[in-house]
């Protein structure tokens, strides 16, 4: 794993379906050089169809509950969870802006139908051959892209993903030894902030 928000999104033990598919999409979204209008027009493309997916499956994303969850415990996932949907949205929208060469599309993220299980050109681009794309498809890009920016805002859209997919873990999934030789050792069952000093 090259990357931070590839360890995380790796090592969180989420089976949901949406989610991996979301991040395999995501990890997908390919970055042309700043003048290729093709190559960034289905870059657009993709990430239309990343956020098609979201907003499709949303009901699919919302956190997992165990039984002895306190009222309270319920009322926090549940907020903290939307927060997160929508933080990762947001992000999504940003890389259609980047792509878009910063056109505003406005009303047309998340009207368009875009399938996001079609399969690519033969040219191995990210172009959805056969998705309904409505007025999108004549779309000019005749911009310069940010490339760098692009290159970032994937880092958070992924970063966003990990945040999401916490709260999608149903319970601890490893059994702590309370006997033997590791009995003694404290226990941390979540995340912590880990400071290494070298000398």
């Amino acid at each position: 794993w090259r990357t931070a928000e590839k360890c995380l999104l790796e090592m969180l033990p989420v089976k949901n379906g949406v989610f991996r598919r979301l991040q395999e999409l995501i990890e997908g979204l390919e970055v042309f050089p700043e003048s290729d209008a093709d190559g960034w027009k289905d870059t657009l493309f993709d990430t239309l169809a990343i956020l098609s997916l979201l907003d499709s499956k949303r009901s699919l994303l919302e956190p997992v509950f165990n039984q002895d969850d306190s009222t309270d415990i319920f009322i926090s996932k549940s907020s903290i969870g939307e927060r997160n949907i929508e933080a990762l949205r947001s992000k999504i929208e940003e890389l259609i802006k980047i792509s878009s060469g910063g056109q505003d599309l406005g009303s047309n993220i998340g009207k368009e139908t875009v399938n996001s299980n079609v399969s690519r050109q033969k040219n191995g681009r990210g172009r959805r051959a056969n998705a309904n794309l409505g007025n999108l498809d004549n779309i000019d890009i005749d911009v310069d892209i940010d490339k760098d920016a692009f290159i970032e805002g994937k880092r958070q859209a992924l970063l966003a993903l990990c945040e999401l997919g916490e709260l999608l873990v149903p319970s601890y999934p490893y059994a702590v030894p309370s006997r033997g030789k590791f009995g003694y050792l404290p226990r941390l069952l979540g995340r912590c902030t880990v400071t290494f000093s070298f000398e």
